[in-house]
Parts: structure tokens; sequence; C-alpha cells
């Protein structure tokens, strides 16, 4: 394995990227100074939540907080972070969770909030560094990089990818680097599960 692929693969870890960005959006979401939410009113609960998201991008981001929210507007955005968890009809899924209390209620809809940002900015920063990575090769290189990779770590990516000389994933392997933390992240807490 070449030194700027063993290099990128050690900066992109979950434990340099995913995992700090984590605790950025957690201690974002405990700062967050909470007022009063009424549970039944879903206008507030609305604006609490987009709130929240502003806060946590903020935070995240190190951008300066926006005074003036536009609450339909940050709304908008924080549904379309959201989608992940709840799907295309995400508005309506938030709704009922909250308003009936099921699932977790407001606490799961906040800490999904919360995984779904970490996960995005994660997502962005691996990206980035994939992606200087791979311009600052040559075509060569990127071949010899993806037979490495596949010798080192064939055993982590699904059958379908490995077989037929693994065509795949020479095609596409800045995607599968970009995976390769998130792939790490699931193998990690599948560990720590069948431990306990």
């Amino acid at each position: 394995m070449t030194g700027q692929l063993k290099q990128l693969l050690h900066d992109i870890d979950p434990g340099r990227v995913n995992d700090p960005i984590g605790r950025q959006v957690d201690a974002a979401i405990n700062s967050f100074s909470i007022k009063t939410v009424r549970i039944d009113d879903w206008k507030a609960v609305k604006e609490f939540l987009a709130r929240l998201f502003l806060h946590i991008e903020s935070r995240v981001l190190r951008f300066r907080s926006c005074p003036n929210l536009d609450l339909e507007f940050t709304w908008n955005r924080c549904c379309q972070v959201l989608k992940q968890v709840y799907g295309a009809d995400t508005q309506h899924a938030v709704i009922h969770v909250v308003l009936s209390g099921t699932d977790g209620g407001l606490r799961s809809v906040i800490r999904n909030l919360g995984s779904c940002m970490a996960e995005e900015y994660a997502r962005n920063e691996i990206g980035a560094r994939v992606a200087r990575y791979w311009s600052s090769l040559s075509v060569d290189e990127q071949l010899e990089d993806s037979k490495a990779y596949l010798a080192s770590w064939a055993h982590v990516l699904p059958l379908d990818v490995r077989e037929d000389g693994a065509a795949r994933l020479r095609a596409f392997f800045p995607q599968y680097l970009q995976e390769h933390p998130f792939v790490l992240q699931r193998l990690r807490t599948a560990g720590r599960a069948v431990r306990t």
C-alpha cells in the first residue's frame, strides 16, 4: 500500500473524523438553551427544532448564529436532514412522533437530528479529503492504490464487489474510499454489541 493511501486511510479513520464530529454535535445539543416547549403546540415544536438545527450548524461549522430565523426555510433544511430516518414524509412522521410521544417522542427526534447532522458533516469532510488525495494521483497510481486497498481491505467489502477482479471497486474507487470510515464504524459498533 502506498504511503499516500495509508495516510488517507489514517486521516479518514472514524476515530479521527466521525467520532470528533459526533462529539461536537453532542456538545452543541447539550449547550442549546431550552426555554419551554409545549409538546402539544406543533408550531412551537417546529420552531424549537429549526432553532436547534441552526444552533448545531453554527457550533459545528463555527458560524455566527443567525438571529433572524427564517422558520420555514430552516425547517425545510432540517426535514431534508431528517429524511434519512423518517423517509419521504418526514414532516408528518416527526409531527406524529412528537405529538404522540411514541418512539421516544421529541427526545428521539433530537437524537436523530444530531446523528444525521454528524453523519452529513463527516461525509463532507471525508469526501473533501478523498477528492484531494485522488486528484493528486496519476492514473497508474490510482490503479495501484485500488489494488493495494483490495489486498488489505477485501474482508470488509461485499462479495459482489470483490468478484470478477473487483472491476466495480476499481471503477468507483473514490466512492468506496468515502464509504470506508462508515463501514469501519458499523463494524466497530457491531463488535461492541456482540461483546456486551
